[in-house]
């Protein structure tokens, strides 16, 4: 006989995330988000590009933050030439350097807000960690939490003005790495409605639309509905928390000698 053993639906693993992961900002203003990391061994490097709405803010710069520079010296790399979207490379040297285990401060990043209200979301793509694995680079996904900056006092929305939901859901959910989301809103006395974060583009004011999940990260879908005399804009935002799938794991038959 045969056993399936699947293995814990949440493992411990590598969390990369901005803290706080939501904040409060005045139009016009600089403000830094510290990015951190939780429960790694032996990282090496980090790359990642952070995607942003460039209409609401603008990358000002990187300041390397404390712990991949412990006892080595580090290479940054950092590229912002495409607008809404910050190219990120940061990596131990020298042959002796060993990684470095625990949490800590990967960098800070600078960002000023632009003069309008709104949501902006911070989401990673191309991302992965380098894990020292004797002389060569283990690199591994880990889990990226996405983060959203408010600039203003935009209006609060509230159900029915708009309403989006994940599964059903206002969410947070937790979901597995390559399952569908199935995003559904609504909205009233809207002109249009635009998504942002981790979706994009124009959107009916009421719809559906199903998602595959292609990354281990949390997800952050925000929709942002214009009302129809255009003096009133306000957003929705709903999180997908996404882990790695659960190996299998196949145990031989027993064999009973008589």
């Amino acid at each position: 006989m045969f056993f399936l053993m699947l293995l814990p639906f949440f493992i411990s693993a590598q969390t990369v995330f901005f803290e706080p992961q939501n904040i409060n900002v005045n139009p016009g203003a600089q403000f830094s988000l510290p990015l951190k990391i939780n429960n790694v061994n032996n990282l090496f490097g980090a790359v990642f590009d952070l995607n942003f709405d460039s209409n609401l803010l603008e990358y000002v710069g990187t300041q390397e933050g404390y712990f991949l520079n412990q006892g080595c010296n580090t290479v940054l790399m950092t590229n912002s030439n495409t607008a809404g979207k910050l190219i990120f490379g940061l990596t131990r040297l020298g042959a002796a350097c060993e990684g470095v285990s625990g949490s800590g401060l990967i960098a800070t990043i600078k960002f000023n807000s632009k003069s309008q209200n709104g949501a902006a979301a911070l989401t990673f793509s191309n991302n992965s960690l380098c894990i020292l694995n004797g002389s060569s680079c283990n690199y591994i996904t880990g889990v990226w939490n996405s983060a959203t900056v408010t600039i203003g006092n935009p209006a609060q929305c509230t159900p029915p003005e708009i309403d989006l939901k994940a599964n059903g859901s206002n969410g947070p959910i937790n979901l597995i790495y390559k399952d569908h989301a199935s995003l559904s809103w609504t909205s009233q006395n809207a002109a249009s409605c635009a998504a942002s974060g981790d979706w994009s583009g124009s959107k009916l004011i009421s719809g559906s639309e199903s998602i595959e999940l292609n990354s281990v990260k949390t997800y952050t879908f925000i929709l942002t509905r214009n009302n129809i005399s255009g003096s009133q804009t306000c957003s929705d935002s709903v999180q997908v928390n996404v882990a790695a799938r659960p190996p299998a794991v196949i145990t031989k038959p027993a064999v009973v000698l008589l």
